[in-house]
């Protein structure tokens, strides 16, 4: 079972499935493609269940609070400094 606090995950959703973020940037709840079906990643329950993530060498944290004048772009905490990330948001 993850050791991530709940608090610390943001909720990713199109109306139709969602995923849980950590500040990590790691997904570790994902359902596809659609809510009532199992769970394609599913570390938020048992470490052994499964995750994504990708992010640059040296990153410490992601922000789970979007920056309205951040558009295009993701903020993350990097061990030289802060560093933005080219970003796509579907919205729809």
């Amino acid at each position: 079972m993850s050791t991530t606090p709940i608090a610390d995950y943001a909720l990713l959703s199109d109306r139709h499935s969602a995923a849980l973020v950590s500040k990590a940037g790691s997904i570790d709840w994902l359902c596809l493609p659609r809510f009532d079906r199992p769970s394609v990643f599913g570390r938020l329950l048992d470490d052994d269940a499964g995750h994504w993530s990708i992010q640059a060498t040296g990153a410490t944290e992601v922000p789970l609070d979007a920056d309205p004048g951040a558009r295009g772009r993701s903020p993350f905490q990097h061990t030289t400094g802060p560093r933005c990330a080219p970003d796509e948001r579907g919205i729809g």
